[in-house]
């Protein structure tokens, strides 16, 4: 369902390497132990590689399958993800963020 109805975001998806996300997702985890938010303890490239293939299943529809894109349990996934590999600093972001999206739906 997910592929089908977001056929743009699965063909961006597959023409964007895995090598190409993950030195992309490096970057962002760099620069954020740098400004204190993520922490330094965390292996860039098991994250990176792990959140590659939950979007590629979301995509897919290995997940959720009975699920739009737009239900609720796919943020609560990003976050439940987010919290655990950032600092308490990183965790007030998250919340900022997600309420700012969660307004913006509503």
């Amino acid at each position: 369902e997910n592929k089908k109805n977001y056929e743009e975001a699965y063909t961006l998806l597959t023409e964007y390497s895995e090598g190409e996300f993950q030195q992309t997702v490096t970057n962002l985890i760099r620069q954020g132990k740098e400004e204190g938010l993520f922490r330094n303890d965390i292996d860039e490239d098991s994250i990176c590689k792990f959140q590659f293939n939950r979007i590629k299943s979301i995509v897919e529809d290995e997940i959720f399958r009975d699920k739009p894109i737009t239900d609720p349990i796919y943020m609560e996934s990003i976050i439940i993800d987010l919290i655990g590999i950032t600092t308490i600093k990183g965790h007030k972001l998250i919340v900022t963020k997600a309420n700012e999206i969660q307004n913006e739906i509503i």
